[in-house]
C-alpha cells in the first residue's frame, strides 16, 4: 500500500493546473495564469507520488528559495485558507489531552503554551513563525496534506517524542486534525495509556470532536499500533518453552 500518495488531491491539483495553463494560452495579461499553473503542477505532482521534498520544505522548518518561489501561488492559498479558518471556526487553536500533550492547528508566535519540551510541525505546505522554528523545542516532520507515513516511520517518529516529566509536547499540522490526530494517538498508545487505536482517538476527540484520521492515516496508525504492541509482548524464555512442550506431552 502506497501510504504517501493522494490521487484524489493529485488529480484535483492537476485538473487546476491544466485549467489554468488553458486560459493563459489565450496570450496577453492571461499569461501571469502560467506562475499558479506551475504551482499547481508541482503539488499535483507532489500528491500523485507521495514525494514531500517537491514541496521543499526542511527538517528545519524552512523551505528553499526556488521552492518558495515556484510555490508561492499555493502557499499564499492555503495561508489565507488558514486565516479564513481561524477566524470562522469556533475550534480553539489549541487543546491539552492531559498534562502533557496538546493538539493544535498552525499558531501563532504568541499563541504556544509554556514548557514545551518538543514542538512537532507535521506541516510540509506552510511554515511556522521565525520565532518557532529556531527554538530549541522546534522538530519538524513535513507530511503532505491528508498524507501518511508508513508505520514503520509512525513508530519512529512517536519514539523520539519521550517527553521529560513536568515538561509539554505539542502536536500540530494546518488545522490539527489529520495529521496531528494520527501521530497524536500513536503518541498516546506509547506513552499516554491508550490501550489500541480506537481509544486513543477517543481520548482526543473528547477534546477536540474535529479530529477524523482518513484512510491511509489510520491504516498507518493501526501498522503502527500493531507493530509497538508486538515488540511489547515478553519474550518466552527457553526454560519456560521447555515447560511448555512438556506439558503439552504430558
Amino acid at each position: 500500500m502506497a501510504y504517501r500518495s493522494n490521487a484524489k488531491y493529485g488529480l484535483l491539483f492537476l485538473a487546476s493546473s491544466a485549467a489554468l495553463c488553458y486560459v493563459a494560452s489565450r496570450g496577453h495579461f492571461w499569461q501571469i495564469l502560467l506562475w499558479p499553473a506551475v504551482s499547481c503542477g508541482v503539488v499535483a505532482f507532489a500528491y500523485l507520488t507521495g514525494v514531500v521534498a517537491l514541496l521543499g520544505k526542511r527538517r528545519d522548518g524552512t523551505r528553499s528559495w526556488i521552492a518558495a518561489l515556484v510555490l508561492a501561488p499555493y502557499i499564499e492559498l492555503v495561508r489565507l485558507f488558514g486565516a479564513l479558518h481561524a477566524v470562522l471556526s469556533r475550534e480553539p487553536a489549541c487543546q491539552a489531552v492531559g498534562e502533557t500533550l496538546f493538539v493544535a492547528r498552525r499558531l501563532r508566535a504568541l499563541q504556544y503554551p509554556f514548557h514545551l519540551a518538543i514542538l512537532l510541525d507535521l506541516t510540509a505546505e506552510i511554515c511556522d513563525p521565525w520565532s518557532i522554528r529556531t527554538s530549541e523545542a522546534y522538530r519538524c516532520y513535513p507530511i503532505l496534506d491528508a498524507g501518511a507515513v508508513s508505520p514503520e516511520e509512525l513508530v519512529a517518529l512517536v519514539r523520539s517524542l519521550n517527553v521529560p516529566h513536568g515538561r509539554r509536547l505539542l502536536v500540530h499540522c494546518a488545522l490539527g486534525h489529520g495529521r496531528t490526530g494520527m501521530v497524536a494517538a500513536a503518541w498516546l498508545v506509547v506513552y499516554g495509556g491508550a490501550k489500541s487505536a480506537d481509544e486513543a482517538i477517543a481520548m482526543l476527540q473528547s477534546v477536540r470532536p474535529r479530529i477524523r484520521l482518513n484512510r491511509r492515516q489510520r491504516a498507518a496508525l493501526d501498522g503502527a499500533v500493531e507493530m509497538m504492541q508486538a515488540d511489547a509482548k515478553p519474550v518466552p524464555s527457553p526454560e519456560s518453552a521447555a515447560d511448555a512442550v512438556s506439558s503439552d506431552e504430558a
